[in-house]
């Protein structure tokens, strides 16, 4: 089922010819891997791809394993089993286990996915134990830091049973999402699995999503940009007669008007506003 309506509605059509990026977990040597606490933490493993993993908390200690078919095929969980994972590779997540072998960590959620770049008609596969379900939240931001979080694209509830069964991550009109950075997966299952994870890089163009991070802090470096020149040109101005009577007030004059410009810029860029007397600019100067 659908959970709340997203925030913002970005789609964009898929294009002829761009490949799917599919994570199958197969081409890893898990070989002998079959225990929840001796998985291997997913992490940059498919950097080549434009993708990388973390789990919760500070110190990368916990989150989703890479686990051989092994991990399952006993039936030693039901209802996981073989009918949970696809092959011979998947992601598991475990509330039960904690990681041995001197490690300090669980195999536990919220896992996010960053992209190195947008992607779109985005797929993943789930089982679990215990009817829960399992919360897909696709933002416009990687979230690295406090102001590139993005706006929340599509947030999605699913149902999951211990047979696999792939989600495509599509809007109320049956739509891909696109402009994706980030995907953050929760359950309250003590058990699941993740497997089969697509993706594809975006055609859509800057202007198609607007609210990209990216695009906001290149905005703000080239607005600061021509504040500082705007300033450099105003010192350039100024007479010789001037320039020599406020010698030394000029010049610190003229570096505080720099700062205070770049701050005023900051402030625009976070969407605070700035007060446009801040700076000592008059009625009748122009705004940067």
């Amino acid at each position: 089922m659908l959970a709340a309506p997203c925030r913002m509605n970005i789609i964009h059509n898929p294009t002829q010819g761009v490949p799917t990026f599919v994570k199958d977990f197969e081409n890893l040597n898990l070989t002998g891997v079959c225990r929840f606490e001796n998985g291997i933490l997913i992490r940059s493993q498919y950097a080549h791809d434009f993708v990388e993993f973390a789990g919760p908390g500070f110190g990368s200690l916990n989150g989703g394993v890479l686990l051989d078919a092994c991990a399952l095929s006993g039936g030693v969980y039901p209802p996981l089993g073989t009918a949970s994972f696809a092959g011979r590779g998947f992601v598991g997540f475990s509330t039960l286990h904690t990681f041995t072998g001197g490690r300090t960590g669980k195999a536990i959620a919220p896992e996010t996915v960053r992209f190195a770049l947008r992607m779109t008609n985005i797929r993943a596969s789930f089982a679990g134990i215990d009817g829960h379900s399992v919360r897909v939240e696709l933002w416009s931001g990687p979230g690295t830091s406090y102001n590139n979080k993005g706006v929340l694209l599509l947030s999605r509830e699913m149902q999951m049973s211990g047979e696999l069964r792939q989600f495509p991550f599509v809007n109320s009109a049956d739509r891909m999402v696109d402009c994706v950075r980030r995907i953050e997966i929760s359950s309250p299952a003590k058990m699941f699995v993740l497997d089969n994870f697509m993706y594809e890089l975006s055609a859509a163009s800057d202007a198609q999503c607007p609210d990209d991070p990216a695009i906001r802090e290149a905005a703000t470096a080239a607005a600061l940009q021509v504040a500082l020149e705007e300033v450099q040109t105003s010192v350039y101005q100024t007479s010789a007669a001037q320039a020599s009577a406020t010698a030394g007030h000029g010049a610190w004059a003229s570096v505080a008007l720099a700062v205070c410009i770049a701050a005023a810029v900051s402030r625009q860029a976070r969407g605070a506003g700035a007060p446009r007397r801040a700076c000592g600019l008059g009625a009748d100067e122009r705004r940067i």
